[in-house]
């Protein structure tokens, strides 16, 4: 421990002298310290600037610059430069300068000579209000020979590198209300007149100081609820907002440059209502109209649209759209629509064969049966009488002809032949039950032919009575009843029962005794009184006849031509019993025929067609032709 304590006191020690040993190793005054040492370790000092004077001392033409060394510097603090240009002693400016200062002695610790600019150099320059005068300098001078003096009155000159010598004269005329300018810029020595324009206020702004001839016009903001709208406005007033009125709204917001926009409400157009009701800032807004609903003004003002109108059964209607209701009619004549869906624009065309005559129908129909179908629109025409139709369901009916020997009831059945006996005779019947019996005068041939009329001398005495008429010559008639034969009552001989008188006195011949003069006799004859009638019945049988027709009595009389409606003499009651009556009889009757005395009277006997056999003239002042005439009874028929 003692050991360590005595070391650290050895090595303190020898610390200690070296710390003395290198304070005292120092350089002197005029010496500097690079950091080299000689041989014994002490600095080697070498001698600062030239001698190692502590008066540094300079060549001519030089200055010293720097510190003296004082020994503790670490370099040499001190040198010599040269002077002004070159280090002459005679220092020479170039041109556009001047020299000013001193030569350099060596001594100086400055460049105690420089050159100066002359202004705006070899051309001198003047600043803002003033003008160059004197020579060019030429740098060997020690004066600057060039100055700038001020403008004179009136003058100005505005550039900092004139090397003018005159200023210009402020611009003429003044600024002037009048011409609506001011001085913007006033005249000076540095500065022309301007004469500016008075501005004008913007929009949004108006005038708050009129302008003078050295001011310009100032402009301040509209105030609240103002506003002015012109650009150049001169005005000293904005303008106050404006307020819509009832029924209008804010189109446009206003601004201190744009007044307050009021639009009148908008109203809803054709097909639209409103969905949005107006205010005082917003329009109304409208919406086109819902599917199936419409409105038709370009003025509405409501909120909703009404319901597009509904077509019934048997009409159609019109296309509607969102400003065109529906507009329904009846469907025409020839038209239907069944329902009241869906909605129809056009009603649908009877079908084929089926007609309409009525408006607003749902159906078509058929003709019904006894009709004809004409067109889709006009009543089905009634069948004429003759013709029929049967159907009620039938397309397109039309009316059908009986054809001869067949005929209907009525013009809804159809044709049926006509009965045995009975006849329809035309092509095409022109009647309803035209299967006819035969009329009077006329005889049945068949059902498909017309009743024939009676040849001349015959007859058919009923009317439409019975089946099968028959055409019976004369003195006949037909029997009454149905497919009858002809009666027949003919005087089948006429002769005299008595000798004919003494033809001397009148030169006639007398026939002989029971000479038939009624029969292709060419002789007259006279005074016979009685006559015998033979007369044959035919056809009879009365056993199918009806009572009424039935021949029950048979009379005979004589008839003159003159007066063939009055007999000469009372009828003779025939004996013959008619209700026994047979097919095929002969029956003989005596007439007396009282005659005029010494009267010669010629007579004919009917024959069986109506006519006469003979016709005989007589020797007679008075002519008579006398008849036999037959008569029935109970008709009292004459033949």
């Amino acid at each position: 421990m003692r050991a360590e304590s005595k070391n650290s006191i050895t090595r303190l020690l020898l610390f200690s002298t070296l710390l003395l040993a290198s304070v005292s190793a120092q350089c002197s005054s005029g010496q500097y310290d690079d950091g080299s040492k000689d041989a014994g370790n002490a600095p080697t000092c070498p001698a600062c600037g030239n001698s190692g004077s502590t008066n540094y001392i300079c060549a001519s033409g030089s200055y010293k610059t720097g510190t003296p060394c004082t020994g503790t510097d670490s370099s040499d603090t001190q040198t010599c430069s040269p002077c002004g240009n070159g280090g002459s002693t005679n220092y020479i400016c170039a041109s556009g300068s001047y020299k000013t200062g001193t030569n350099c002695t060596g001594t100086d610790t400055s460049d105690t000579q420089t050159c100066s600019p002359c202004h705006g150099g070899a051309s001198y320059h003047c600043l803002a209000g003033t003008k160059r005068t004197g020579s060019t300098c030429t740098g060997s001078g020690s004066t600057d020979t060039q100055t700038c003096l001020g403008c004179t009155s009136g003058q100005y000159q505005s550039s900092n590198s004139f090397v003018g010598t005159d200023c210009t004269s402020h611009a003429v005329p003044l600024c002037t209300n009048t011409s609506g300018t001011y001085a913007s810029v006033s005249p000076s020595a540095t500065t022309d007149r301007v004469c500016t324009i008075f501005s004008t206020c913007d929009k949004g702004q108006r005038e708050t100081q009129a302008p003078t001839t050295v001011n310009n016009r100032l402009c301040s903001s509209c105030g609240n609820g103002e506003y002015q709208s012109t650009t150049g406005y001169t005005g000293t007033t904005c303008t106050p907002w404006l307020n819509c009125a009832a029924e209008e709204y804010q189109s446009t917001p206003p601004s201190m440059s744009v007044n307050r926009v009021c639009t009148t409400w908008s109203k809803c157009l054709a097909g639209t209502y409103e969905t949005t009701a107006p205010t005082s800032t917003l329009n109304r807004v409208c919406s086109s109209c819902d599917a199936g609903h419409y409105q038709v003004s370009n003025s509405f003002t409501g909120t909703t649209c009404a319901p597009w109108s509904t077509c019934t059964a048997g009409q159609k209607g019109t296309a509607p759209t969102l400003s065109i209701n529906r507009v329904c009619s009846h469907c025409d004549a020839g038209q239907y629509h069944p329902t009241d869906t869906p909605q129809v624009t056009s009603c649908s065309n009877c079908e084929s064969g089926k007609y309409q005559v009525a408006i607003a129908s749902i159906t078509c129909n058929f003709c019904a049966a006894g009709t004809a179908f004409t067109s889709s629109t006009t009543t089905c025409t009634t069948c004429v009488a003759g013709q029929y139709q049967t159907k009620n369901d039938l397309a397109s009916a039309t009316c059908l002809t009986c054809t001869a020997g067949f005929s209907t009831m009525n013009r809804s059945v159809a044709c049926e032949a006509c009965p045995t006996g009975q006849s329809q005779g035309l092509a095409t019947a022109v009647d309803y039950n035209s299967c006819a019996l035969c009329p009077k005068g006329k005889e049945y041939i068949n059902v498909d032919e017309p009743c024939s009329t009676c040849a001349n001398g015959q007859f058919q005495i009923h009317h439409e009575k019975y089946r099968g008429a028959k055409c019976c010559p004369t003195l006949g008639t037909t029997q009454s009843q149905d497919f009858p034969k002809c009666k027949s009552i003919t005087i089948t001989s006429v002769h005299s029962s008595r000798a004919a008188s003494d033809g001397q006195t009148i030169g006639l011949p007398t026939p002989p005794e029971g000479v038939d003069p009624v029969f292709n006799s060419t002789h007259s004859y006279r005074g016979t009184d009685v006559l015998n009638v033979e007369i044959t019945l035919q056809n009879f049988d009365n056993a199918n006849e009806e009572v009424e027709d039935h021949i029950t009595s048979l009379f005979v009389w004589v008839v003159t031509e003159s007066d063939p409606s009055v007999p000469l003499f009372e009828p003779v009651t025939v004996a013959w019993d008619g209700a026994s009556a047979t097919d095929a009889e002969t029956i003989s009757v005596n007439i007396s025929v009282p005659m005029v005395s010494k009267v010669e009277t010629t007579f004919d006997v009917l024959d069986g067609q109506g006519g006469t056999v003979s016709t005989t003239s007589t020797l007679c002042s008075t002519w008579q032709i006398v008849y036999v005439v037959l008569c029935s009874a109970v008709l009292f028929l004459c033949f």
